[in-house]
């Protein structure tokens, strides 16, 4: 990518797990959070950054030629590297490469050690994609605020910073676009305002043919939120409406970057982002989804898998043989709001909700299969309200006869906006027992039970 032209590696098919500890090929944690990848030769350099305490440490680099085995590589920035790194945030980083200078060239969102009201980009650069970086400085890009930040090399060359800036008054109020100038070590012009007060963060860029593809988040602080997008035929717009992708809570993650792998058979693209524990940063979790791009609609639609499989030779893309047995089967509900319906939870819109008729608890939501399925994964996008988040404590409940139910207890849940559970049971009838909503901000629960979308995953054949 980035214009290079690499070599094929000798790479098989791989299977990308996500929603689990991602260990590198000495068993040690992969550290490299919110970063990119970049291709060279027939090798892929994954960068991300590592905190400690919530304070920058490193930016890693990270290699690998199947896209699965990865190999710490260097800390190419540390905090040693300058003076204002020592006590600083270094944040969603990301490496590209100067054909002209021949120069690796980093870019990422600088903050001191204790607040975000620096509102910096940081640039470092490197003759080497693994080389210990000089680190050039921090600035505000002409003056301007930059928080969350992505940068994009298009195929002629120019390079474009584009980040959560301010336009009106609010921090992240307003995205920012500027052309860089020609050594990627600094920006030459501002370009225009994005999403005026739409209060949007983690920009990711890809292009496929002659059209960009924007991503980005809501500004929600660490919480999973709804992701959205927008196409244009121009880095500089005009850019179409925001449109969501995903589920509510983009399956509780938050967009860093989209990898295009060019193989010898087929081009496809990776969604990666960061799963964020909001109570604990630390438990961190890598999220990679494969992202369709569709040229005739010019949309984009993203799915979730808890495993996937990649060949990085080839480029070929290969989905699991699950069948989503909830999907249009007769649906009921412990009660239902006027103008929602039990079958908006199984219609595979993610958009659409059953709404219950008052906020009591517990409530549940139930479907009929007509016959046993087997089931091996549970999947439910659940409310949340931006600003108030809350987590489900909730119930799995299965039966043959609508009568007697067994139950899978998951009022330990902890986590936000999306749940995947794997099970190995089957049923006739699943039923989804909501105990209470947990708000991270408020005493008492005053949501309404809600469901986005429950799939019930298994093979086609009990």
């Amino acid at each position: 990518m980035f214009g290079l032209h690499p070599e094929r590696s000798n790479a098989a098919s791989v299977a990308i797990t996500n929603g689990t500890d991602w260990l590198d090929t000495a068993g040690n944690p992969i550290h490299a959070n919110s970063g990119n990848i970049l291709q060279v030769g027939s090798t892929y350099y994954l960068y991300g950054e590592h905190a400690v305490g919530g304070k920058f440490d490193s930016v890693n680099v990270y290699t690998s030629t199947d896209l699965k085995n990865w190999t710490f590589s260097n800390a190419i920035l540390t905090k040693d590297s300058a003076t204002e790194l020592a006590s600083s945030k270094i944040e969603r980083p990301k490496v590209i490469y100067n054909a002209s200078t021949k120069q690796y060239v980093l870019w990422a969102h600088y903050e001191n050690g204790t607040d975000y009201n620096l509102g910096r980009v940081a640039v470092a650069t490197s003759s080497t994609p693994n080389g210990k970086f000089t680190y050039e400085g921090s600035f505000r890009p002409l003056d301007y605020e930059s928080r969350d930040m992505t940068v994009f090399v298009d195929t002629n060359g120019t390079g474009y910073l584009v980040t959560a800036s301010r336009k009106n008054g609010g921090a992240n109020d307003t995205m920012a676009v500027f052309k860089m100038n020609a050594s990627y070590t600094g920006v030459q012009s501002f370009e225009g305002w994005l999403f005026e007060n739409a209060y949007r963060e983690a920009p990711a860029v890809v292009k496929k043919g002659n059209r960009y593809y924007l991503f980005t988040s809501q500004a929600a602080g660490w919480y999973p939120n709804q992701g959205a997008y927008a196409t244009a035929t121009s880095m500089t717009g005009p850019w179409t409406a925001l449109t969501p992708y995903g589920n509510p809570s983009a399956f509780g993650s938050q967009i860093h970057d989209i990898a295009t792998i060019q193989g010898s058979n087929t081009t496809s693209y990776i969604y990666m982002a960061d799963r964020w524990n909001p109570m604990n940063l630390g438990e961190h979790k890598h999220i990679w989804l494969p992202l369709t791009l569709n040229d005739a609609s010019g949309t984009a639609s993203l799915e979730w898998y808890t495993s996937w499989n990649i060949d990085a030779a080839t480029g070929q893309i290969t989905l699991p043989a699950l069948v989503n047995h909830a999907q249009g089967k007769a649906a009921s509900a412990s009660s239902t709001a006027s103008g929602s319906s039990p079958s908006l939870v199984n219609d595979g819109n993610y958009q659409t909700s059953w709404v219950a008729s008052s906020n009591s608890w517990p409530a549940w939501w139930q479907v009929d299969f007509g016959a046993p399925k087997t089931i091996t994964e549970i999947d439910i996008s659940w409310f949340m309200y931006k600003g108030s988040e809350g987590y489900y404590k909730y119930k799995i409940e299965t039966s043959n006869d609508g009568v007697n139910y067994s139950t899978i207890d998951r009022s330990n849940n902890l986590t936000y906006g999306f749940t995947t559970d794997a099970v190995n049971l089957t049923a006739r009838y699943v039923r989804i027992r909501m105990i209470t909503a947990v708000l991270w901000n408020n005493p008492g629960n005053w949501y309404t039970p809600t469901l986005h979308e429950v799939k019930l995953l298994g093979p086609a054949t009990p």
